[in-house]
């Protein structure tokens, strides 16, 4: 997670990086999931429409934490 912190916004619109923030939202904890999310806020819009993130924002939809939807 060291690896992607800050740096979500920009990996997650590339089609070979996006992989990355993938599996750290399918594999990671609640924990990555949560910070994964609230560096996204207010992003979803875009996420969503874009080809290489929206299997991320969808997993993301579904399992972050209430709060930060």
């Amino acid at each position: 997670m060291d690896v992607i912190r800050g740096k979500v916004k920009e990996i997650v619109f590339k089609h070979d990086a996006s992989r990355i923030v993938q599996t750290a939202v399918k594999h990671g904890g609640q924990k990555e999931r949560d910070e994964i999310a609230t560096e996204l806020k207010g992003k979803y819009k875009e996420l969503a429409q874009n080809k290489y993130s929206k299997v991320s924002t969808s997993f993301l939809s579904q399992n972050a934490a209430n709060r930060l939807r």
